[in-house]
């Protein structure tokens, strides 16, 4: 059987864009593009309505069986990257979700995330919408966040506030135990106006120590962190 060319995975090139998709189109680094909860193309050229529209149709679907047969984790990474916090968020407030799901299907997002610090109050919200927070560790993380002493030093690679910067992510909930990591952090963006934090805090106001991404992450509200010192990079 003969492979099916681009133009045929593409689809009707007269097709229309799905309604529903039409009101998040918005100004993107390369033209027009999409930026929805459940398709984000950084590209729209006429020619992909029908292929987008398909790929939209097939996730609504999807998403409603997976809420008929409660397979929550598929709900949510149906949904593109920076809108899983607040479908997590519509999820759990429409369906009776078990605590052992609740805080599994939170630390995976958790980790995934790459725009925490902008849903910083809705991670809040679920942070504080149920006890045994520290059930967002697997057995690993557990074990490090024990052997840490009750005074923690943790670092956080970030941007310094500018007029010229205003999306600065200074204050965040991601702070790490490795000064490496957040210098990586701190550059990884080529900016001039990079900037490491280090700050200490106690053990017992941290929500969890994250080992998914080999980051060696610690999760903590940022007004339970002193800064003592910052050094551009």
């Amino acid at each position: 059987m003969a492979k099916p060319t681009i133009q045929e995975l593409m689809g009707d090139p007269k097709a229309e864009l799905h309604p529903s998709l039409k009101h998040f189109i918005q100004d993107g680094p390369m033209g027009k593009m999409i930026h929805h909860p459940l398709i984000v193309e950084m590209f729209l050229a006429p020619e992909m309505h029908d292929m987008i529209n398909k790929r939209f149709e097939y996730k609504k679907k999807a998403i409603k069986t997976a809420k008929e047969e409660k397979k929550w984790e598929r709900v949510i990474w149906h949904h593109e990257r920076p809108y899983r916090i607040e479908a997590f968020l519509c999820l759990d407030e429409e369906f009776d979700i078990s605590d052992k799901d609740f805080w599994s299907i939170m630390s995976e997002i958790l980790i995934d995330t790459e725009n925490r610090w902008q849903h910083a109050s809705i991670i809040s919200e679920l942070l504080d919408s149920r006890r045994g927070r520290r059930s967002l560790m697997d057995e690993d993380d557990r074990k490090v966040f024990d052997e840490l002493p009750d005074e923690v030093t943790v670092y956080r690679g970030c941007q310094e506030v500018l007029e010229t910067w205003p999306h600065h992510n200074r204050e965040g909930m991601s702070w790490t135990l490795s000064k490496e990591k957040a210098e990586w952090f701190a550059k990884r963006f080529k900016r001039e106006h990079s900037l490491v934090l280090t700050g200490v805090c106690q053990k017992e106001d941290i929500i969890a120590v994250l080992l998914g991404r080999g980051e060696e992450e610690v999760l903590i509200d940022p007004v339970d962190v002193e800064v003592t010192d910052e050094r551009k990079i």
